[in-house]
């Protein structure tokens, strides 16, 4: 049997380091082409941050399983505190919007972590 939490924690690793780097990096013209985009009424950046976080939480859960509260709040924290730095930030700023659809990413991605933790001990027996 393949040891899952060994591989998510790799990917977890991976994820969290993007996800730093991008929350604090530079984004210079992107940042205003993103804000330009509007889907269904949503600005495109705001479901971007959504997309962005929603893979996090699983892959938290699949790391360590037996902190299951812990990696949610974890989750959260990342969630609220990466936002809130870029206030810090002379070339970032911070959004309530932004931090609002970071959390939905985290909520909806543990929405959908049984379906997830499912089709690993499916795929990974």
């Amino acid at each position: 049997m393949i040891n899952i939490s060994k591989y998510a924690r790799w990917g977890l690793f991976l994820y969290l380091l993007a996800l730093v780097t991008l929350s604090v990096m530079p984004l210079g013209g992107v940042s205003k082409e993103l804000t330009d985009i509007t889907v269904i009424r949503i600005r495109g950046d705001y479901l971007l941050h959504m997309l962005v976080y929603l893979p996090m939480i699983s892959l938290m859960l699949l790391s360590f399983p037996k902190s299951k509260w812990g990696m949610v709040a974890i989750a959260i924290g990342l969630g609220v505190g990466l936002e809130y730095f870029q206030m810090f930030l002379s070339y970032r700023a911070f959004n309530i919007n932004d931090l609002v659809a970071n959390l939905a990413g985290v909520v909806v991605g543990g929405g959908i972590y049984p379906l997830i933790s499912r089709i690993t001990r499916i795929i990974f027996r």
